[in-house]
């Protein structure tokens, strides 16, 4: 529900510029009656806003309809009250009397630090005083004009882009999912879920439908727990066997994903950057804490038979017990417990050691997650 909710929103965005910039083409005297600002400098003479200092303001999902000349740069504010998600567009006015009219536009903090440039990218900015600078690249005679507009939509999902010299982690919750994207190639959308006890978890990556898959765009996704400790994942290919792939400290990710971290206690932090071509690109990610590792918690052993007990976990659907043998290299799976929390092997050769250990397992979709092997005992049968 959480996607739809955040792609409904980058829909309307979207949606909200086509219309105004239809209006434009349409009927610009009924654009300028609908909201569209005119620029201070058109309206008044003495007053101009070619320097930070003197920016106009411009109201959010507001036209403002400006004109540069030559070298002339014209800057305006901008505030974002509530976390949400926002766009800075910029369009050759309709009434130009040059086709080739061209225009950038620079957009700042506060500290007059530039954030981005020429980027019409949705992204979550974080509350605050912004400010868009705009000047001329070429062909813009005097009476040639520009339409400039913030679109904005207040929503809880979008990653705050801070913009500060160290990134700031977005504090998350596990269940929710949460929109992002990179506005530039060393940008980092940093994701910190408050996690409760020692659990596994999974990331669910997925990408929005307006991302062209053409591009083959890439993502690089780090974990850490507490903050610093870098986690090892794996890639889940549904209905495959877990347990047999090679854990990463981070992975790419190119397309929807699910991704797992086996143990983590504490916080999960969750990074994700650039990795080929991902700039400019919407994706969503939620985290999902799952079954916990087991701990075998009494074992015994008499003739001809072995048995062992485990603490139960929450969430699993059942259990798998393995086993390997002191001629044997490997663990093999050798039960699937449903309803208990014990098991009775009775195939086991006498005057052999055997060793052993349980991991939970979860059912999800059409395959099957499993826990961090538990800890392994040692018996020997009489």
């Amino acid at each position: 529900m959480l996607r739809e909710k955040a792609k409904k929103i980058v829909k309307a965005i979207f949606a909200g510029a086509t219309m105004a910039l239809c209006v434009a083409a349409i009927n610009p005297a009924a654009q300028v009656q609908a909201g569209m600002l005119m620029e201070s400098e058109l309206i008044d003479s003495t007053k101009s806003n070619d320097t930070f200092g003197l920016a106009d303001e411009l109201p959010l999902k507001t036209w403002m309809k400006g004109v540069s000349e030559k070298n002339d740069k014209d800057w305006y504010k901008f505030t974002i009250t509530k976390k949400g998600c926002s766009q800075v567009v910029l369009k050759r006015g309709s009434d130009n009397p040059s086709a080739n009219a061209k225009w950038s536009f620079y957009v700042y903090d506060e500290a007059k630090r530039e954030l981005f440039k020429n980027r019409s990218y949705v992204l979550g900015l974080a509350p605050g005083r912004y400010y868009i600078m705009v000047k001329p690249v070429s062909g813009a005679g005097k009476k040639d004009t520009y339409n400039l507009k913030v679109n904005y939509m207040e929503s809880d999902s979008w990653e705050n882009e801070t913009f500060s010299p160290y990134e700031k982690p977005n504090q998350a919750v596990p269940n929710k999912e949460y929109t992002g994207n990179l506005y530039g190639q060393k940008d980092k959308d940093i994701y910190n879920f408050k996690m409760d006890g020692t659990n596994g978890a999974l990331l669910t990556f997925k990408i929005d439908g307006s991302v062209d898959i053409s591009k083959k765009p890439s993502w690089k996704i780090e974990f850490f727990q507490n903050g610093n400790k870098r986690l090892e994942s794996v890639e889940i290919e549904q209905g495959g066997d877990l347990n047999e792939k090679q854990l990463k400290t981070y992975q790419y990710v190119r397309t929807d994903e699910i991704l797992k971290i086996a143990k983590c206690t504490g916080d999960l932090t969750v990074k994700v950057t650039n990795s080929c071509n991902a700039v400019g690109k919407i994706y969503h990610l939620q985290l999902e804490p799952i079954v916990s590792t087991v701990n075998i918690t009494s074992y015994s052993a008499s003739r001809g038979q072995a048995m062992l007990s485990w603490n139960t976990v929450n969430n699993a659907q059942g259990y798998y017990v393995y086993r390997r043998s002191t001629k044997e290299p490997k663990y093999e799976k050798i039960a699937t417990v449903t309803g208990d929390n014990k098991y009775i092997d009775n195939t086991v050769d006498r005057n052999i050691t055997y060793y052993y250990k349980v991991l939970a397992f979860q059912n999800r979709g059409s395959g099957i997650i499993t826990s961090e092997s538990s800890n392994y005992v040692k018996m020997r049968i009489k």
